[in-house]
C-alpha cells in the first residue's frame, strides 16, 4: 500500500528523472524528454537518485533534477489564465517516492481529463527541459 501524498512538497526538494542520451544535446535536455500535462520524478525526500535508473530503459541513463521554486513562469494563453506548473506528491505502490511535475489552468484545480491544446504542452515542455539541470550525464 502507497504512503499518503503530501499536500505540498519543499521548495527546495531535488526531483530526479532519468533522461536518455538522445534527450539532451550541448545546450541541455531538450523538450521531448517532457511529458506534459503531468512529467513523472521521484522525490529526494524518499529515494536516492540513482533509483531513476531501471533496466527495462538501459538507454535511459543519464539523471536531470529540478526543485519546486526553481519551476518554469506560468506559461501564457491568448485568452484565458494562463498555465502554471506545479509539484504534486503521487506515490503509488510500485514507487513510493513518485510524484509530478504537472501544469493546470491558474486558480483551477487540476484535472486529469482536462487536455490542454498543443502549443500549450510544447511550450510547457520546452520550458520545464530548460530549468533542469543535468545530476549525471547519459553515457
Amino acid at each position: 500500500m502507497a504512503r499518503t501524498p503530501s499536500p505540498t512538497i519543499p521548495q527546495d526538494e531535488p526531483l530526479y528523472r532519468r533522461v536518455a542520451k538522445d534527450h539532451m544535446d550541448g545546450h541541455g535536455v531538450l523538450a521531448a524528454a517532457i511529458e506534459m500535462p503531468a512529467c513523472s520524478f521521484n522525490r529526494s525526500r524518499y529515494s536516492r537518485p540513482d533509483d531513476v535508473i531501471v533496466p527495462e530503459y538501459p538507454t535511459e541513463n543519464g539523471i536531470v533534477e529540478i526543485t519546486p521554486g526553481e519551476l518554469p513562469s506560468p506559461v501564457p494563453r491568448t485568452s484565458g489564465e494562463p498555465y502554471e506548473f506545479f509539484a504534486a506528491d503521487d506515490p503509488n505502490d510500485e514507487n513510493d517516492a513518485h510524484c509530478e511535475v504537472r501544469i493546470r489552468r491558474t486558480g483551477i484545480p487540476y484535472a486529469k481529463s482536462h487536455k490542454p491544446k498543443k502549443d500549450i504542452l510544447m511550450k510547457a515542455r520546452a520550458e520545464l527541459a530548460k530549468r533542469m539541470r543535468v545530476y549525471r550525464a547519459p553515457t
